[in-house]
């Protein structure tokens, strides 16, 4: 169950990045949806059991993964709280 809502998460990374990446609106954004995106990648390695790398590090990943997520959060937040000017020339 653990590894299939993993999959799953995938979904929302890639979209994440490949919209900071690719809307103009959200370039802003590039480099935390880019570290949402690494941090994840390196969750799946760490859950697919590497040897060289203890599996003690993947709650401690996770844990960096929520904190990304949550400043990413609060950036969209922020600038959606802001006015929008419309250019009327």
């Amino acid at each position: 169950m653990h590894a299939a809502i993993g999959v799953l998460f995938a979904i929302p990374a890639l979209t994440l990045v490949g919209g900071a990446l690719l809307v103009s609106r959200l370039r802003g954004f590039g480099w935390w949806a880019g570290l949402v995106f690494l941090l994840y990648l390196v969750q799946v390695v760490l859950a697919a059991g590497s040897e060289p790398l203890p599996l003690s590090f993947h709650p401690f990943n996770g844990a960096l993964l929520l904190t990304a997520s949550l400043v990413l959060l609060a950036k969209v937040e922020r600038r959606r709280a802001q006015p929008v000017v419309l250019n009327t020339d």
